[in-house]
């Protein structure tokens, strides 16, 4: 049950007490219940706050869910902005910092709608990386899944099979013996297949 204010049997609406812009663009807007709200200039002008301005609980409960949502928002931009990240990782993202489930998902939508998340441009960029920091096509698959990433995606061959030969070329310098089947552990673990670990194998001495 909501709190409030009543004289009698009658409920009192709150005031605004203070509207004070702040250096960002935002306000922060306190309320004769000692409650402090920041809001941005829109919605600031959608609920015409004013100093003397009441508002009902109903009104209140309103502005407080696009208190909630600009917030998140902000968090969500602060966090995109360090690296680039899917919607999975920002709606958690969201979630672990207590914010409900519709709201980490507007965000998203927010966030998709003006430009700022893009799963298939993560998608590309994601497993190029995955293929040049030495995973194999069955690892890819996996942490794709895993980012909740559904898009579909091409692996670079060249580049794919490039890496592979790296990696074997460094490894093959610290195996001392039974290098062929330490060698196709090692890179079985790294999620290689039998087909690309022996494609990439032919010519290669392992004596």
């Amino acid at each position: 049950m909501k709190d409030l204010a009543i004289l009698g049997e009658k409920e009192v609406d709150l005031k605004v007490l203070s509207l004070t812009p702040l250096k960002n663009g935002d306000f922060r807007v306190i309320l004769s219940s000692g409650e402090e709200l920041i809001l941005n200039e829109d919605e600031v002008v959608k609920y015409r706050l004013v100093k003397g301005k009441e508002l009902s609980f109903e009104t209140l409960d309103e502005v407080k869910e696009k208190v909630y949502l600009y917030e998140a928002y902000q968090k969500a931009l602060r966090y995109i902005t360090t690296y680039y990240k899917c919607t999975s990782e920002v709606y958690d993202y969201l979630i672990k910092k207590n914010y409900s489930k519709d709201i980490a998902s507007d965000v998203c939508d927010m966030l998709k709608n003006n430009g700022l998340l893009n799963d298939d441009m993560y998608l590309e960029a994601y497993v190029s990386k995955l293929i040049g920091d030495g995973n194999g096509r069955l690892m890819i698959s996996y942490k794709v899944k895993e980012k909740k990433l559904l898009g579909e995606y091409v692996i670079d061959e060249e580049m794919y099979f490039n890496t592979l030969s790296k990696l074997i070329t460094s490894k093959l310098k610290v195996l001392k013996d039974k290098k062929k089947e330490r060698l196709y552990r090692y890179l079985s673990s790294k999620g290689y297949t039998t087909d690309d670990i022996s494609r990439a194998l032919k010519g290669v001495n392992l004596e």
